[in-house]
């Protein structure tokens, strides 16, 4: 299972400290080289350094996103390499499980759709709360929001259930709408809720 592949980045860098952690000081009993290791240690604190840029520079982030991006797609590959070294090896599942690679009999659970979705005006923000309805942690929502007569667009995806949707226009009904995931599952929508902006 490939669920790893939409996690965030500070999400892929914990998972990554997790497999460099029960690596330790003996990375070939999970199948890994020393040198692996190091790599996946330097591309962790790489993602969360790409991360706080794009976090503390606001709406001017073009080239720290840009190098995020970068950054996410040389960790994968890395994380996909290791993955698929420890899934080789002779590694216990417990030693397995403590690195962060699944059981291959590891079915994944359903997830919930978030419950009680309310939208409260204030000025030109929309300020939106959920309840998660039981959906454990690691599970992402997606919130997509459709503008007057148009079609639902994706607006973010978060691991929070409250969201600040800011800039919108007076005039317009606004409509939103929330699932969860984790990973390729999903959950159904929750209920939709909208404002009128006067």
């Amino acid at each position: 299972m490939d669920d790893w592949l939409s996690l965030s980045p500070r999400d892929l860098a914990a998972l990554i400290d997790k497999i460099t952690a029960k690596a330790g000081n003996n990375p070939a009993s999970i199948g890994l080289t020393g040198d692996l290791v190091t790599q996946l240690q330097a591309v962790s604190i790489a993602l969360v350094t790409r991360q706080n840029a794009v976090d503390t520079t606001g709406f001017a982030y073009r080239g720290a996103q840009k190098e995020l991006g970068t950054q996410v797609k040389a960790s994968k590959v890395l994380l996909r390499r290791a993955r698929k070294k420890i899934e080789a090896s002779d590694a216990s599942e417990q030693d397995r499980i403590a690195a962060g690679v699944p059981s291959p009999n590891d079915t994944p659970m359903p997830l919930m759709a978030p419950t009680d979705l309310v939208v409260t005006p204030s000025g030109t923000v929309n300020k939106l709360k959920w309840k998660k309805n039981g959906n454990s942690s690691g599970v992402q929502y997606v919130i997509e929001v459709k503008i007057a007569d148009g079609n639902w667009t994706l607006l973010d995806v978060i691991t929070a259930t409250k969201y600040e949707h800011t800039g919108r226009t007076a005039g317009q009904r606004v409509m939103y709408r929330i699932k969860a995931r984790k990973g390729r599952v999903t959950s159904d929508y929750s209920n939709e809720a909208g404002v009128y902006l006067s």
